[in-house]
């Protein structure tokens, strides 16, 4: 009886133990995807951004969205990339979150903007986190740190929040990762 006891708790251990895996290691695959120099608006539970990616060698006008994040990979706003990732289904995911987990492999290329490229946002409906700022005077555009060479125009934009007003917005990279709202209209 107690050998019987002790293997049924054996495999009830483990089984609960196999079934807490957080994914499928052999349905992993590895592909080559371009990640662009600037990011786009996405909408999940908020408006947020995005890094803007493709399959390699697909065009900008083509990006997606990614809307999770590369494990291992620390985006730069004004870099493009080629990575090597591996995708591994998740078993349980999160209610909230992606079936699949993304790890970077490497990094492939890694090319700078120049000094100077436009990032134009279009018909950006202006909510209460779209642009902020903080108590030491920084400014963020959904999340993202931005330079603020007019700190007049980012202070209007911060008090136009929830006004749900439509903007253009347009920003300039400044080099070492750092954009700058040049104007609004």
């Amino acid at each position: 009886m107690k050998t019987k006891l002790l293997l049924l708790a054996l495999v009830c251990i483990s089984v609960i133990f196999t079934g807490c895996g957080d994914s499928d290691s052999d349905d992993s695959i590895s592909k080559t995807i371009d990640v662009f120099s600037s990011k786009g608006v996405c909408f999940g539970v908020t408006q947020s951004l995005c890094m803007r990616y493709g399959a390699e060698g697909a065009s900008e006008n083509n990006a997606q969205l990614f809307f999770g994040e590369i494990e291992g990979f620390n985006y730069q706003w004004g870099r493009s990339y080629s990575l090597l990732i591996k995708e591994t289904p998740i078993s349980n995911p999160p209610a909230d979150g992606s079936n699949i987990r993304t790890e970077l492999v490497s990094i492939l290329t890694d090319q700078e903007d120049e000094v100077g490229t436009a990032y134009n946002f279009e018909s950006i409906t202006l909510l209460e986190a779209t642009i902020t700022s903080d108590e030491q005077e920084r400014f963020f555009f959904l999340g993202d740190e931005i330079s603020c060479p007019e700190v007049n125009v980012c202070e209007e934009l911060v008090d136009m929040a929830n006004m749900d007003a439509i903007v253009n917005l347009r920003f300039e990279y400044q080099g070492e990762g750092v954009i700058s709202l040049i104007d609004f209209d």
